[in-house]
C-alpha cells in the first residue's frame, strides 16, 4: 500500500507480472495491479486489519468470501459489481445472478447488466 497525495493505492507486483496456466507461470504484465484503488483491490485482496482497507464502510470477511472472484479482465474493462440486495436476487435450480455496471462507452452508454451463470 502506498499513499500518494493523501490517496491510498495498492500494489501487488506478483499478480501484476503474470499468471499460472496449467501449472506454468506465464509472463503477462497487468497494470491494473499497480496503484489500484482500494474499492477495486478489496475485490480480490482483504487486508487482515480492516482499517487498511481504506474503505467506508469496511468489508467484513464474511462479505468478502461471499463475493464472486473477479479477474484482472473484469477490472480492465472497468466493470463494477452492484451491491447485493435481497430483492434483486434471482435464483433457479443451478443459476446465480450477478449484476454489473458497464462503463460509459461509445457503443453502449452507461447501463446495468445481469449475468446469469449456470452451474451444471
Amino acid at each position: 500500500m502506498v499513499c500518494i497525495e493523501g490517496q491510498y493505492r495498492f500494489v501487488d507486483s506478483t499478480w501484476g507480472t503474470g499468471v499460472i496456466e496449467n501449472r506454468v507461470f506465464r509472463r503477462r504484465f497487468s497494470p491494473f495491479w499497480f496503484l489500484t484503488l482500494p474499492i477495486d483491490f478489496v475485490e480480490t485482496h482483504l487486508p487482515k486489519n480492516s482499517v487498511d482497507q481504506h474503505l467506508k464502510p469496511q468489508l467484513t470477511m464474511q462479505a468478502f468470501l461471499r463475493r464472486p472472484f473477479a479477474t484482472p479482465v473484469f477490472f480492465e474493462h472497468r466493470l463494477k459489481l452492484l451491491p447485493p440486495s435481497d430483492t434483486d436476487v434471482i435464483q433457479g435450480d443451478n443459476d446465480i445472478v450477478i449484476e454489473v455496471i458497464l462503463p460509459d462507452t461509445a457503443f453502449f452508454g452507461h447501463c446495468q447488466v445481469c449475468l446469469i451463470l449456470a452451474f451444471v
